[in-house]
């Protein structure tokens, strides 16, 4: 196993196309915690804390906390950013900087009360990727099936450890079947029934128009 784990983050934040797209030119991952509190407070800019500890909201907490973990000790991600095709890779070093990128909500999300015409202000919390690779998501589809499926930002264990993101961001390509093999069992099962259903269609028109036009070929060349 790699000295560094693997991390999935996926970008549903509730901000701007022009900040998502922001994000991606620069190569940055980015989470966004507007409160520390339980509650939705737009009376309050978006908060701009580091600490994890400052938020109440267990889901908040948790992600900061991956972040400053992605921070401190390094690793490797993949990111998807909504409204994209394509996926970013690459490395964060360890001892990297967390830092805070000012963007725009997205103005439906915003009631009407608390908009302007200049919009409302998101604070996001970035770190910026390094060694970047740009897939599209069709080139990962193997792999992203077994991608975590909750939280913004969390740990890929089977990545970590079939070191597959890795070997993509250091420039070796995985085969399919290296790709195939970050799936857990059920996935391979319903990969391996779909293939095999497929296959079995192929079969069953095969030898329906096979035969049938084979033996009328022998029938009229008169064998």
């Amino acid at each position: 196993m790699s000295k560094y784990k693997t991390y999935y983050i996926r970008h549903k934040m509730a901000v701007e196309k022009s900040t998502k797209d922001d994000l991606w030119k620069k190569s940055m991952i980015a989470i966004h915690l507007p409160w520390k509190g339980r509650r939705s407070n737009f009376r309050r800019p978006d908060s701009r804390s580091l600490n994890p500890s400052h938020y109440a909201k267990r889901g908040a907490k948790q992600a900061l906390d991956r972040l400053w973990e992605l921070a401190n000790n390094g690793g490797y991600v993949c990111a998807e950013y909504e409204g994209t095709q394509e996926c970013l890779l690459g490395f964060v070093p360890p001892k990297s900087k967390v830092k805070l990128l000012p963007g725009k909500w997205e103005p439906a999300e915003v009631p009407n009360r608390w908009r302007s015409d200049t919009g409302r202000t998101a604070i996001l919390k970035t770190l910026a990727l390094h060694k970047v690779k740009k897939l599209r998501t069709a080139e990962l589809a193997a792999a992203l099936v077994g991608r975590p499926q909750q939280g913004t930002i969390s740990r890929w264990r089977i990545a970590s450890e079939k070191r597959n993101i890795e070997h993509i961001v250091r420039g070796k390509r995985p085969s399919s079947t290296a790709l195939l093999d970050m799936l857990l069992p059920p996935q391979q099962e319903v990969m391996c029934g779909e293939f095999l259903r497929t296959r079995g269609c192929q079969e069953g028109r095969a030898s329906e128009d096979g035969p049938s036009a084979s033996t009328g070929r022998a029938h009229d060349e008169g064998y």
